[in-house]
């Protein structure tokens, strides 16, 4: 039948579009993934060089195209922190939870945001979070001004066990 001869000609046309088409759209996401770097790394340059917000524009840029990026989340709430924008700081940090950090740093960085807006209770939730994973930040404790606002409250004391 002339009927099943088509048929077996455009599925074999499609296996072959498909197949065509996956592989285009896998080198669309290498290109996308080293995009993706090159915006981080242009966002984190901008950073070390002060220019907070034009580095903010890059790393939003190279978070739209891999949310997964831990680093380029920090980079964003260190920026958002020195332009005085603690709330997006703290928002950006939030969106970082669910990646994964073995060290802690995410954590740490909120405590120290939620300390500088004076919101104890989170400040020290986090906190004790981030010295669970990784206790070391208990010897940045004393010299970290981020916890200033916070540093003679009682539970800031009870974790910490740092005295007044």
């Amino acid at each position: 039948m002339i009927g099943d001869d088509n048929i077996q000609l455009d599925t074999a046309l499609l296996e072959l579009m498909a197949d065509r088409g996956l592989r285009s759209l896998e080198a669309l996401d290498e290109v996308f993934s080293i995009q993706a770097e090159v915006f981080h790394l242009r966002g984190q340059l901008l950073r070390a060089s002060k220019r907070y917000g034009d580095a903010i524009a890059w790393l939003q840029r190279s978070i739209d195209l891999d949310s997964k990026n831990l680093e380029a989340y920090l980079g964003l709430g260190w920026c958002y922190k020195r332009l005085g924008q603690v709330d997006l700081a703290i928002e950006a940090l939030e969106h970082a939870l669910d990646i994964p950090d073995e060290t802690g740093i995410v954590q740490y960085n909120l405590a120290c945001y939620w300390a500088l807006v004076s919101h104890i209770k989170l400040a020290v939730e986090y906190l004790s979070r981030a010295l669970e994973i990784d206790p070391h930040y208990r010897s940045m404790l004393a010299s970290e001004p981020d916890f200033d606002t916070i540093r003679n409250q009682p539970d800031f004391l009870a974790l910490t066990a740092i005295t007044a």
